[in-house]
């Protein structure tokens, strides 16, 4: 695929929710971390995948001719996939099935195409504009480019999300009027050994956007045994303090993207328990006393 191309999960709406306003979110697909916590692991590949739904089909029986290649098995009512067989899958014959139990993940979109679907809801995106998300955004970082470069071109309000490890990122401030950047530990060695991100570039990112000047809000995943005890959050307030009082969104982790691990085949990683109340009031105050401006997401 060239960069005149992005491979992509699809293409949603969301209101003040990853900008400001009505959005029109492009989510793509691939992601260079594998976080345990993950609420899109149908993002991770940037190939295509296939979620299987059982439960959405009364009698399992209707499943197995739905695969030509014999991944679909029932035994006595019960039926079973093997991801194997799915993993070099050359039809995808399942999701053309008509069958409601399975579902292609993944396509890809033109630039061209993409700047045409902004174009068709602008008057609906008056308030507001267009987010790339993902995934990582920035794993088909000239696609991207070039996808925001013609946005910001044709006058809509532009936003990324992002996990802050392409060093290459501060290409893309002069076309982003937002900047979603993540910082998931404090320590480049923690973060490598759970998620592979190396921190340091993080916060370089991090630094270099706000030198620029340009709008930035730096989000925390808060993940229990991660990342929201005391000791992990004062450094993390220390870090982020150094730059400047920064825009902080606290983003507690939940356990409802379990069900797409599952659907995709893959083993649930996610962490045992979500934040409590307590815990995300406690790592608001706690970043607050650096002078940071937190807000708590849902």
């Amino acid at each position: 695929m060239d960069s005149a191309s992005l491979n992509i999960i699809d293409c949603g709406f969301s209101h003040d929710v990853d900008g400001p306003g009505q959005r029109l979110v492009i989510y793509t697909k691939g992601c260079n971390l594998h976080c345990p916590w993950c609420a899109t692991p149908e993002s991770i590949s940037p190939d295509p995948v296939v979620a299987f739904y059982p439960e959405r089909v009364a009698q399992s029986a209707q499943l197995v001719g739905c695969c030509p290649y014999g991944a679909i098995t029932s035994v006595e009512d019960s039926v079973k996939r093997d991801i194997s067989s799915c993993a070099n899958c050359p039809t995808f014959a399942c999701t053309t099935s008509g069958n409601i139990a399975f579902e292609r993940i993944g396509e890809v979109r033109t630039i061209m195409a993409l700047v045409d679907y902004a174009n068709k809801y602008r008057a609906f995106l008056t308030a507001g504009g267009v987010t790339i998300g993902g995934g990582e955004a920035c794993c088909q970082f000239e696609a991207v480019a070039d996808l925001l470069a013609q946005l910001h071109d044709a006058g809509f309000h532009t936003a990324l999300e992002t996990n802050g490890t392409n060093p290459r990122l501060p290409e893309l401030f002069a076309q982003l009027d937002l900047l979603y950047i993540d910082l998931k530990h404090p320590d480049s060695l923690a973060a490598a050994g759970l998620t592979t991100a190396l921190t340091a570039i993080v916060l370089a990112n991090i630094s270099a956007r706000y030198a620029q000047g340009g709008n930035m809000i730096v989000r925390i995943p808060l993940v229990p045994g991660y990342n929201a005890d005391t000791a992990t959050l004062t450094r993390i307030g220390v870090a982020l303090a150094a730059i400047g009082p920064l825009q902080v969104q606290l983003l507690p982790f939940h356990r409802r993207g379990e069900v797409k691990w599952r659907a995709i085949g893959l083993a649930v990683q996610t962490p045992a328990t979500e934040p409590t109340d307590d815990q995300r009031h406690e790592a608001a105050l706690i970043l607050a006393s650096y002078g940071l401006r937190v807000q708590e997401k849902g």
